[in-house]
């Protein structure tokens, strides 16, 4: 039910800059509605009438390990006026409702795409194991293939991944083209460090460095992780 709501409002916003409703396009930043910019991806999932898409056949059968990080570099709600008597102004409340209504459009933006890719990689699993030796070289399998050898991931980081007092100088920094030499490099670092720190990341690099050394591995449907991506080792 969900997904055929979601989807018909997607294809009625599509349809009205086609079909002529529309004689002014007035754009808006993305955050307001869709800030991990993961609703695309996730309503593809949702539409698709096969166990594979959006992927192709042959993408599908290549796919081994793959990751998607979503970096947050959102800002904490604003205003102090919480610790006080006096409630806030105009302005604090339109600021604290906007802060609130985006963030939580991001949690559960994520929440539904962990879910849809974890199914996505079951659902692929299956498939692949399912085709037939015809099917098999008509993709172009080669003949030590594994079925099962396919491993993805969703993980995050954010600024609250490297400690309160460094995440409160980081969410200092303003939303805007240009920034102060030293701004940018805080910022650059902070990615740097939050990656290193992230466990999924280092365990999809060390699925990589072992299967780039031992050839695939077996991953059991069952023991398909909850947390689902897309992205990397498209090898055969």
């Amino acid at each position: 039910m969900i997904c055929a709501a979601r989807g018909g409002a997607y294809a009625d916003a599509l349809a009205s800059y086609h079909n002529g409703s529309m004689r002014y396009i007035k754009l808006l930043d993305g955050s307001l509605v869709d800030n991990f910019a993961l609703s695309g991806f996730t309503i593809a999932r949702l539409l698709s009438d096969t166990p594979y898409g959006p992927l192709t056949p042959k993408e599908a059968v290549k796919l081994r390990l793959g990751i998607i990080i979503i970096v947050d570099a959102g800002r904490a709600p604003s205003g102090d006026w919480a610790h006080t008597v006096e409630g806030p102004g105009g302005t604090e409340l339109m600021m604290a409702a906007a802060d609130t209504a985006i963030g939580s459009s991001m949690r559960a933006s994520f929440t539904a795409f962990k879910s849809v890719m974890a199914e996505w990689q079951v659902a692929m699993v299956r498939w692949r194991c399912a085709l037939s030796p015809r099917e098999r070289v008509k993709l172009g399998v080669p003949s030590d293939w594994n079925c099962r050898d396919l491993q993805l991931y969703v993980s995050r980081v954010g600024f609250d991944d490297l400690g309160s007092e460094r995440a409160v100088v980081l969410n200092q920094a303003p939303t805007r083209f240009a920034l102060p030499p030293e701004q940018v490099d805080a910022l650059i670092a902070a990615g740097g460090d939050a990656l290193r720190k992230n466990a999924m990341f280092r365990d999809f690099l060390a699925g990589a460095e072992q299967r780039s050394l031992q050839g695939p591995r077996v991953v059991p449907v069952a023991d398909a992780p909850a947390h689902a991506i897309l992205a990397a080792d498209a090898v055969p």
